[in-house]
This record gives structure tokens, C-alpha cells and sequence, in this order.
């Protein structure tokens, strides 16, 4: 089967393009390939925390955050989307604490499991 250059270059192209949004993602801290369960939790005020920030539990990053989308209509409230490793599964429930550090411009969640 001959190919001529037209497909060549629309596979290279195809190609390209997806390895190019494989990387950004990875660079950005969400890995496609990763399995994991997502956690919900509903804030007034993020203040600041941007998708890829860590989720600690006891010192543990157990977690990332995923998304930040508001909720609904209004921009009263804002949903967290929060990518769990598996870590916390048998827990029944947990409070989501926003934490600002003064030393470090890093903003962190920090779960409080019981």
C-alpha cells in the first residue's frame, strides 16, 4: 500500500498534536493515565488555589486538585474537584480545610479524615 505525502503528513500532524496536549497536561500536574477517584467539595472563596495544587492528609499528599468550576449560574459558590490516589477510600468522610501558608505562596488542601 503506497501513501502518499498529503496522509503522511495528516498522521504526523495528528500525532504531534496529541503528544502536545499529553505533555501540557503532564506539565501541569494532571496525568491522563492515572486512575483515581474524585472528591467534590463546594467553597465561597478559593482564594487562590489553582488546579494541580496539592491535597495533604497528615503530612501525606494523598491527592490533587482537578478542576475549579463554579456552581451554577451565580459565582457565589465555586465546586473543587479533588483527584484522590486511593489513599482515603475507607473513610466515611472527610472535611476539606483550605490552607494559606504565609512562608510559602503555595495554597494546599488540607483533609481532615475521621
Amino acid at each position: 500500500m503506497k501513501w502518499n505525502n498529503e496522509t503522511k503528513i495528516g498522521v504526523l500532524a495528528v500525532v504531534a498534536i496529541s503528544l502536545f496536549y499529553i505533555g501540557f497536561k503532564y506539565i501541569k500536574g494532571i496525568n491522563l493515565f492515572q486512575r483515581g477517584n474524585f472528591v467534590y467539595v463546594s467553597y465561597t472563596d478559593t482564594k487562590g488555589l489553582l488546579p494541580s495544587n496539592p491535597v495533604m492528609a497528615n503530612g501525606l499528599q494523598v491527592g490533587a486538585v482537578y478542576d475549579i468550576e463554579p456552581n451554577g449560574t451565580k459565582l457565589d459558590k465555586l465546586v473543587v474537584a479533588i483527584k484522590l490516589n486511593g489513599t482515603l477510600l475507607k473513610y466515611n468522610w472527610a472535611i476539606a480545610l483550605l490552607i494559606l501558608p504565609k512562608t510559602i505562596p503555595l495554597r494546599e488542601l488540607l483533609m481532615v479524615v475521621c
